[in-house]
C-alpha cells in the first residue's frame, strides 16, 4: 500500500515522497475533486435549463430548428452551489459506510461505460449516414510544435490516470500479486479502447472549434443524432452519474 508515495520513496527517497503526498492531500486531489463536482453540477442542471431555453426559443422562432438553437447553462452561482452539495454528500457517504461508497462506485462505473458506448454508437451512426466531413478536416491547418504536443499529451494523461492509486487498497485484497496485475491490465485495456473510440466519435460529431468552445462536450456531441431527448436528458444524466462516481472514487 502507499501507492505513489511508495514508488517515490523507493526511487528518490523520503523528501520527494513526502512533498508529493503533501501536495496531493492539500492541492491536487481536492482540486481534482472540485473540478469533477463542478462538471457534475453543470451536467445535472442541463436538462432543466436547456429544456426551458429550447422551449422558449421554439415558441419565439418559427423557422429555426430546435436543435440549432443555442442553449444556455445554469447560472454560475447555482452550479457552484450544486457542486458544494455534491462534495458534502460524498463526504457523508464515505464517512458513513465503505460498503455504500463501493456500491455507488460500482453503479457509476456501469453508467460510465453505458455513456461511452452510447457516445461511440452515436458517432458510428453519424459517420454511417455519410457525415464524415468533421473527421476528414479535423486536423486541417494543424501547427505541430513541441509545446503544443506536450500540452495535448498532458491533457490526455488524466484519462489514463489511476493505475498507481489502485494500490491504496492493496492491504485489503487477498493474493495481491495475482489480482492487481490482472486488474491493471484489464482496466487499462478497457480505458484505452473506450477512450480512443470515444475521441473518434467526438471528432466525427463535432468540429475542432466545436470541441474547443463547449463545456459539455458529450451533450453537444450527441445532439445532431439523438436530437432533443437524447441531448437534453439521456446523456447529461449519464455523464452526471459518471462524474459523481469519479469524484467518489478519489474521495
Amino acid at each position: 500500500a502507499g501507492a505513489t508515495y511508495a514508488y517515490l520513496l523507493r526511487a528518490f527517497g523520503g523528501l520527494p515522497a513526502f512533498l508529493d503526498t503533501w501536495t496531493a492531500a492539500f492541492v491536487s486531489l481536492p482540486a481534482a475533486r472540485a473540478i469533477m463536482c463542478l462538471a457534475f453540477a453543470d451536467y445535472i442542471s442541463r436538462p432543466f435549463f436547456d429544456s426551458v431555453n429550447i422551449t422558449n426559443a421554439s415558441q419565439n422562432t418559427s423557422s429555426a430548428p430546435i436543435d440549432d438553437v443555442d442553449v444556455m447553462p445554469a447560472p454560475t452561482w447555482l452550479i457552484k452551489l450544486i457542486a458544494a452539495i455534491c462534495v458534502c454528500i460524498l463526504c457523508a457517504v464515505n464517512t458513513y459506510s465503505v460498503k455504500l461508497m463501493a456500491r455507488v462506485q460500482d453503479i457509476s462505473m456501469v453508467v460510465k461505460l453505458l455513456a461511452i458506448v452510447l457516445l461511440i454508437i452515436t458517432g458510428l451512426v453519424y459517420i454511417g449516414q455519410g457525415n464524415d466531413h468533421n473527421i476528414k478536416n479535423f486536423f486541417e491547418g494543424t501547427n505541430v510544435t513541441a509545446a503544443r504536443l506536450g500540452s495535448a499529451f498532458y491533457g490526455g494523461l488524466w484519462a489514463y490516470d489511476g493505475w498507481d492509486t489502485v494500490f491504496f487498497g492493496a492491504e485489503e485484497v487477498d493474493n495481491v500479486a495475482r489480482i492487481f496485475p490482472r486488474a491493471i491490465g484489464l482496466g487499462m485495456s478497457i480505458v484505452i479502447v473506450a477512450y480512443i473510440l470515444a475521441n473518434i466519435a467526438y471528432m466525427s460529431l463535432l468540429s475542432a472549434d466545436g470541441i474547443l468552445n463547449t463545456s459539455v462536450i458529450a451533450v453537444d456531441a450527441v445532439r445532431p443524432v439523438l436530437k432533443s431527448a437524447g441531448a437534453l436528458y439521456i446523456m447529461p444524466l449519464l455523464v452526471a452519474v459518471s462524474t459523481f462516481g469519479a469524484a467518489n472514487g478519489g474521495t
